[in-house]
């Protein structure tokens, strides 16, 4: 078995596990701090993915909570995922609810 190399295994990762750059806090769900609604498991389960527009190397996301729309921009994750993939798993997900967006996987 000597000269044999293990496989990398890449498998897809969901958005509710990628984490900020230099922080264990995760991404998504994304949060407003004080001037937006608090992540709370209602919040989870009734707020839709409204809108998602990139900016530059950043993605800007629209969640609608309560008749509210709430914008901000997603924190910058350790990749992978690339941009591109998290921008077009959130783009599958506009029209659903924040928790199983989450739960897609995102290419890497």
């Amino acid at each position: 078995m000597a000269g044999l190399r293990r496989a990398a295994i890449v498998s897809p990762m969901q958005l509710k596990y990628l984490k900020r750059v230099r922080s264990r806090q995760r991404v998504w769900p994304p949060s407003w701090g004080r001037h937006g609604p608090p992540v709370t498991p209602r919040f989870c389960r009734e707020g839709v993915l409204g809108r998602v527009y990139r900016i530059g190397s950043r993605l800007s996301v629209t969640i609608r909570f309560e008749g509210h729309d709430y914008v901000t921009l997603l924190d910058q994750w350790q990749s992978p995922p690339t941009v591109d993939a998290v921008e077009a798993t959130l783009r599958r997900g506009l029209g659903r609810t924040i928790h199983p967006v989450g739960r897609r996987p995102s290419d890497p």
